[in-house]
C-alpha cells in the first residue's frame, strides 16, 4: 500500500473540498429554514404609509391617551375619560410566528375599557398595534410586551 504525503497541494485540495462541503450544509439549512415575513401584502402597504404616519401624530396629540395592559392570558384597553363613541381594532403581532397573530375588532359606547382574553399569548415578544377612530379622527400606535405565559 502506498502511503499519502502530505504537501501543500494536498492541503489546498482538501481545505477546497471542506470549504465546498461547509457551504452546501449552509445552503441546505438556509433553505429549509422556514422564515416569516411581517406581511404579505408589505408593498400596497407600504405605499399607504403616510396614512399611518398621519394617525400616529394623531395620537401624539392626544391629552389622554388609551392605557394598555398585560395580565397573564387577558389584554385590556382602557381609554379613560372618554365618552364619545370609539371603534377600531387591536391586532396582537408575533414577530416571530405569524401564525400566532390574533386580531379583534372593538366598539367602545360608554364604556372606558375592552379586555380579551386568549389563550394564544405563547412566552415572549408580542407587539400590540391599536388603531382606533373617534368618529371623526383616527389614531394609531403600537406598544410592545412580553408575554410571561
Amino acid at each position: 500500500m502506498k502511503k499519502i504525503t502530505w504537501n501543500w497541494g494536498a492541503g489546498i485540495v482538501v481545505l477546497i473540498i471542506l470549504f465546498v462541503l461547509m457551504n452546501i450544509v449552509f445552503g441546505i439549512i438556509a433553505v429549509s429554514t422556514k422564515v416569516d415575513l411581517v406581511r404579505t401584502d408589505y408593498y400596497e402597504s407600504e405605499l399607504k404609509y403616510q396614512q399611518v404616519i398621519d394617525k400616529k401624530s394623531n395620537y401624539n396629540n392626544l391629552d389622554v391617551k388609551p392605557v394598555f395592559n398585560v395580565s397573564g392570558n387577558s389584554v385590556t384597553l382602557i381609554f379613560p375619560g372618554n365618552a364619545k363613541k370609539i371603534t377600531g381594532s387591536l391586532t396582537l403581532y408575533r414577530p416571530s410566528d405569524a401564525g400566532l397573530d390574533l386580531s379583534y375588532n372593538f366598539t367602545l359606547d360608554k364604556k372606558d375599557a375592552v379586555t380579551y382574553i386568549s389563550n394564544g399569548l405563547v412566552k415572549g415578544l408580542w407587539k400590540a398595534k391599536i388603531e382606533f377612530s373617534d368618529g371623526s379622527i383616527e389614531y394609531y400606535t403600537e406598544e410592545e410586551f412580553y408575554a410571561g405565559g
